[in-house]
């Protein structure tokens, strides 16, 4: 039976063995849900439920992988009216004991962060990916469209003499 993932949770390291990958389920209660709004300024949370496992990948890191799916309700940009997104979450992120000098930062690499005490900080990681992927600007699909801004008036740059003989 898999554990219960809770906002809480720490994981301790040394627990995930090589091989021996930890199965953890997400069905976050109420009032972790309405915490979870409360940080995030969401107007509702719901059935945001998956599944996670913990494994060990090399001496000194672990991984978080999973999937969770539910709904988030926010206010419109616009008009402050209640909008409802779904909320789609495919996480993989990393855990090491240390970083190791990097030369080069990788944007598209799986995000890697220390351990916390020698925990694996499971459910602060989940509540970041929640706020991170629920969309950023909600709008409401009966909100008229904002007006178009005037046309500036061409600003003079360097090039505009040259772009003038060209004509």
């Amino acid at each position: 039976m898999a554990e219960r993932v809770h906002l809480d949770l720490r994981v301790p390291a040394q627990t995930v063995a090589a091989g021996q990958p930890v199965q953890l389920e997400v069905c976050f209660d109420e009032a972790e849900r309405h915490g979870l709004c409360e940080r995030f300024s969401f107007l509702d949370l719901n059935g945001l439920e998956g599944k996670l496992v913990l494994l060990q990948l090399a001496e000194g890191c672990w991984a978080i992988k999973g999937r969770l799916e539910g709904q988030v309700t926010q206010a419109c940009v616009v008009s402050g009216q209640p909008v409802v997104s779904p909320l789609v979450i495919e996480l993989e992120e990393r855990f090491v004991r240390a970083f190791a000098d990097q030369t080069e930062v990788d944007a598209m690499d799986v995000d890697v962060d220390l351990l916390v005490d020698g925990d694996i900080p499971v459910g602060e990681s989940l509540s970041q990916w929640i706020g991170v992927c629920a969309p950023a600007w909600p709008r409401a699909a009966d909100v008229p469209a904002l007006e178009e801004p005037e046309a500036a008036e061409p600003e003079n740059h360097p090039f505009a003499k040259l772009s003038e003989l060209k004509k």
